[in-house]
């Protein structure tokens, strides 16, 4: 079996090493399936190759769709979600503002900021701008899912946990919620 999966990455490098990148992810997801134990992308030789050709792509198309529509909220937003994944933090921060500059109230891009601000250290800006979603709806779990992750940050643990609790009672079924629940216990367990 061990032969088998070192064919299998080695024909997932030569789809990369071929630009064949649709390729390379049909027959990454079918190989997934014989091999679920066996087989991590990120073994693969090419494997910045592959994310930097995706990266670019994607890039690619919202630029595009942006010198079309240049003053759309939403394609801004997500242009900055795709920066903020990246960790292109300054870009991201950018492309929000423009966003909220068009639509002040729209949730997605506050979400975004607020995610991007707390990835670049600015826990106090983070906050205020989660404040500034739970005023415009005092129920919205994402933003307290968000608030909670600066907590724990903070090392306010107590607070964290409030935070989670209150949106799995708003929402038991979020997946972040229970998510970063899961990484708090897991993190908590680990400094005891």
């Amino acid at each position: 079996m061990e032969n088998e999966l070192d064919e299998v990455l080695e024909k997932i490098d030569n789809l990369i090493g071929s630009c064949r990148y649709m390729d390379c992810m049909v027959f990454f997801e079918k190989s997934l399936k014989k091999y679920p134990e066996g087989i991590n992308l990120h073994e693969s030789e090419k494997i910045d190759d592959f994310n930097l050709a995706i990266n670019n792509k994607v890039s690619s198309g919202y630029r595009n769709a942006l010198k079309t529509d240049s003053n759309n909220p939403v394609l801004l937003a997500c242009m900055a979600h795709f920066y903020l994944r990246i960790a292109e933090y300054v870009k991201a921060l950018m492309l929000i503002n423009r966003a909220l500059e068009i639509d002040e109230g729209y949730m997605f891009a506050l979400l975004n900021k607020a995610q991007i601000l707390h990835q670049m250290g600015r826990y106090e800006d983070a906050v205020d701008v989660c404040y500034r979603m739970l005023n415009i709806d005092s129920k919205y779990a994402s933003a307290l899912v968000e608030t909670a992750s600066i907590s724990y940050d903070l090392k306010d643990y107590d607070m964290a946990f409030k935070l989670i609790d209150k949106a799995l009672r708003i929402e038991p079924h979020n997946k972040d919620a229970i998510d970063a629940r899961n990484e708090f216990l897991h993190n908590l367990d680990d400094l005891v």
